[in-house]
């Protein structure tokens, strides 16, 4: 007779896998990689990386249609083809409220015209929703104008692969890009899993193996007694830690060595705070109710408050599949939650003390068409990567061309930036981002063949 496994267990076993390795690292205050091999107390611990937030999907959000460089720099300039991108209208949409950023009233306006939405110390024209940003978010933003050079949403895959320019940890093979962060920054970050954790993203591998997604609700249902579904039971975590850190020690007195025990007393939490930490999960889950842009955002802080995973992947709509958007009402309403769940995101981030420790990228499988026919089409000559970070340089970088075909403008792809050229494009804003988060050079290199770190987006 087979043993039943509660619907608990089977959603531990998606978020940590059957050995139960990251629950003792969450008891104890240990990487999962220390649990499993001493020799990562060897590890160089120099600057540290950050944590990553991936909003993906296999979707093609609209979000690069308004964002910054897809605007004219003066509108009565009739030879600049960028004021014949299409944009929402209020003759369509009307002068009412369609949303808040952050409290601030959106309507159709703050898309229609051109507005001057500072980025740190440049100002650039974009959509004025952008502006109703916090400025100290902006002043760590940037948008990079690329490629995916995919049109279908079945290449969602590809695309995560860059079509098989990121490799596997030797060089060789290919792998995701949430997968490929985790591999590289789990070690250094010391967090309990070296895999990311999806909460509503698109699909995401390891290895070539799907990995399993847990909902913002599962998350919060996972820690908490039966009987009370929205709280944590402390003295289950802090017992945890008492059984792991016993064991290990256990270990190390006979088979370790000094650099190990060091680096167990260094690491290891005590039991007060294996208390204090199961306690806190509670709040940090506060408020939960669904898989809503907010809710995603909230489940992914707390992942890394709990330092459980250098990778978040989570799916913050902006606009959906809009072929038959006729009016654009979609993209505004879901580009105006997408602004208003990152300025959540930044708010959360200040609060728990994770703004400096984390950097955010929005890249899906490709971006949508600029001219449109009854909504938007799929383009897969333009993308816009957004990301903010603290190693992330305010700015604009790449812009726009026309793509003709007898004699007429079709639409808008990315052009080549500088030296880069528009084959490369996507690997290029890859490695920027992995020069953003704080993986070295070499390793960048190793893991992303083609392209190159585009200085003008960081620090």
């Amino acid at each position: 007779m087979s043993k039943r496994i509660s619907r608990r267990d089977a959603i531990r076993r998606t978020l940590f896998g059957a050995s139960g390795v990251t629950l003792g690292a969450l008891a104890t205050g240990l990487p999962a990689s220390f649990l499993l091999d001493r020799r990562v107390a060897e590890a160089d611990a120099d600057a540290l990386p950050t944590y990553t937030i991936l909003s993906t999907s296999s979707t093609g959000h609209p979000l690069n249609a308004n964002m910054p460089g897809t605007y004219p720099n003066s509108p009565d300039d009739m030879g600049d083809p960028l004021r014949l991108i299409d944009h929402p209208q209020v003759s369509e949409l009307g002068a009412e409220v369609i949303g808040t950023i952050g409290g601030v009233p959106i309507t159709a306006a703050d898309f229609q015209d051109p507005a001057d939405v500072r980025l740190g110390s440049q100002s650039f024209k974009a959509a004025g929703a952008w502006g109703a940003l916090d400025a100290s978010l902006r002043e760590r933003m940037a948008f990079i104008h690329h490629a995916t050079y995919a049109a279908a949403h079945s290449e969602h895959g590809n695309v995560m692969k860059f079509h098989g320019a990121i490799r596997s940890p030797s060089g060789t093979g290919s792998e995701m890009l949430a997968s490929m962060i985790a591999q590289e920054n789990a070690p250094r970050l010391g967090t309990l899993t070296d895999k990311p954790i999806n909460v509503g993203g698109g699909l995401t591998t390891v290895g070539g193996r799907p990995l399993g997604k847990i909902n913002p609700e599962q998350l919060q249902s996972l820690f908490a007694p039966s009987e009370h579904p929205t709280q944590v039971d402390p003295a289950r975590i802090t017992r945890l830690r008492d059984a792991v850190i016993d064991r290990i020690y256990g270990d190390l007195r006979t088979n370790g060595s000094h650099a190990q025990r060091a680096f167990l007393d260094h690491y290891a939490i005590s039991r007060r705070h294996a208390a204090e930490l199961g306690a806190s999960l509670s709040p940090l889950l506060e408020g939960v109710s669904g898989t809503t842009s907010r809710d995603q955002v909230l489940a992914a802080v707390a992942l890394l408050k709990q330092n459980m995973t250098p990778v978040v992947v989570l799916d913050l709509r902006a606009g959906g599949d809009n072929h038959s958007d006729s009016d654009l009402r979609t993209e505004v309403e879901e580009t105006v939650e997408h602004l208003d769940a990152i300025q959540f995101l930044w708010e959360r981030l200040q609060a728990e003390g994770l703004a400096d420790r984390t950097t955010y990228v929005y890249l899906d499988v490709f971006g949508r068409n600029l001219l449109r026919s009854d909504g938007r089409n799929h383009n897969r000559g333009h993308h816009g990567m957004m990301m903010f970070g603290p190693r992330v340089r305010p700015s604009v970088v790449g812009g726009l061309v026309p793509f003709m075909r007898n004699g007429r403008i079709r639409d808008f792809h990315a052009t080549d930036i500088g030296d880069v050229p528009f084959e490369q494009t996507l690997e290029s804003a890859g490695k920027t981002l992995a020069a953003a988060i704080g993986i070295p050079q070499d390793r960048i290199d190793t893991r992303i063949a083609g392209g190159r770190v585009l200085t003008d987006a960081i620090v």
